[in-house]
């Protein structure tokens, strides 16, 4: 099996390194094709049993993925990839992500390999595009987001490439929905979300004294408008007059994300109970996870956010953590799965605010609820349970 991922190097990716692992317990045989510049060491764990494939950008990466996303092929790439295709045989292409999905489509098409193509959809694509615009700082960056990520055109791209494909992978249930529009049969669709396996302790203590005595609600992860996470600035004025010991914990973001939150924060006079942490390493965001009183992810209602769902959202509840999301559609039908339903209307402060008071005037139940519950979770929606949907997509994973 070949596995490309072209929108960054590898690793680190949480998603792939699950699916990696995974596949290479059922006794798969994986190449990867990436970019070169990871930091992260290929020689030891499970790296080692992989066999690399590189491509080096010819100019900037940023330059090179704004080529891809102009003619929505990169021959920079298909000519590195025919290289590998051309001296060895695979029964399966893997793609993660869309946006290289039609580089690879057309490069096996063109010379005629016969490998069954996967694309594995991370997330909404045109929605996710959209979105992001809207962190754009200026008009130029705003324009080129129009003219070549506008939403119609990367639905007509979906609509066009992905009925080429073998199998579809989705993360959410409400993504498998959008695609029956473009008149993809069901059969064709298989959901494999971010579910995580559980973690015992460890010894890392770097962040501990951030919650002696102090009552911590935190989100951790990337930034962007969707997060909503200037909701949870503006919910903090009054709920922090009823939790004295309340402290906010936001981790990793950093730049101008972060410069606007914590202005936020000045102008909402709470910045005293607001601390930031910029991008840490995973195990270090499990870590503060773990010791979080309330874990938040405050989604704004968008396309985007109510067709995807994030890792963090599974690593609170497998390790029982009480996690309180917004009510976009993904969160509402897992929360009822895993009979963890704690969610505030999506885009409304005062919700969220409400909400974290009554999370903390009945804290010891609820932590008990959600540290029975991961016991469940555990069991039967771990992430090596969720991936046994490989099944679905490779007939013989051994291949």
């Amino acid at each position: 099996m070949l596995i490309v991922h072209l929108n960054g190097s590898f690793p680190p990716d949480i998603r792939i390194q699950k699916q990696i692992e995974y596949l290479l317990r059922q006794k798969c045989s994986i190449d990867l094709f990436t970019l070169r510049g990871s930091t992260h060491s290929t020689s030891q764990g499970i790296y080692k049993k992989l066999k690399f494939f590189y491509v080096e950008p010819v100019v900037k990466y940023s330059v090179t993925h704004l080529f891809s996303r102009l003619l929505i092929f990169n021959p920079f790439y298909a000519k590195a990839l025919h290289q590998i295709l051309s001296k060895n045989k695979y029964n399966y292409i893997h793609v993660h992500d869309f946006d290289y999905f039609p580089t690879v489509l057309i490069t096996c098409k063109f010379f005629k390999v016969d490998s069954p193509i996967v694309a594995d959809l991370h997330e909404n694509m045109p929605a996710a595009l959209k979105i992001y615009r809207k962190n754009s700082n200026s008009f130029c960056q705003t324009l080129t987001h129009y003219l070549i990520e506008n939403y119609y055109l990367w639905k007509t791209y979906e609509f066009i490439f992905l009925r080429f494909s073998h199998k579809i992978i989705t993360v959410a249930e409400e993504s498998e929905t959008r695609l029956l529009k473009y008149g993809i049969k069901r059969n064709k669709i298989v959901k494999i979300s971010n579910n995580e396996n559980y973690c015992g302790t460890s010894n890392n203590t770097r962040y501990s004294n951030i919650f002696e005595n102090n009552w911590v609600v935190s989100y951790v992860g990337g930034g962007g408008k969707h997060r909503g996470l200037e909701y949870l600035i503006k919910s903090l004025p009054s709920v922090s007059e009823k939790i004295p010991n309340l402290l906010c914990l936001i981790v990793g973001l950093s730049g101008r994300q972060k410069n606007e939150l914590f202005r936020l924060s000045v102008e909402k006079k709470i910045y005293n109970r607001v601390k930031f942490i910029s991008w840490v390493s995973q195990d270090e965001a499990l870590e503060i996870i773990k010791r979080t009183h309330l874990g938040i992810i405050p989604h704004i209602d968008c396309e985007h956010t109510q067709t995807t769902i994030p890792h963090k959202f599974f690593q609170h509840l497998i390790h029982g953590v009480p996690l309180l999301t917004s009510d976009c559609k993904p969160f509402v039908s897992y929360s009822k799965i895993f009979k963890t339903g704690m969610t505030f209307k999506a885009n409304d402060h005062q919700s969220l605010s409400q909400e974290i008071y009554r999370i903390y005037k009945n804290y010891k139940t609820l932590r008990l609820t959600f540290e029975s519950n991961s016991k469940f979770i555990k069991k039967y929606h771990s992430s090596d349970a969720e991936n046994k949907n490989f099944e679905l997509v490779y007939p013989n994973l051994k291949n």
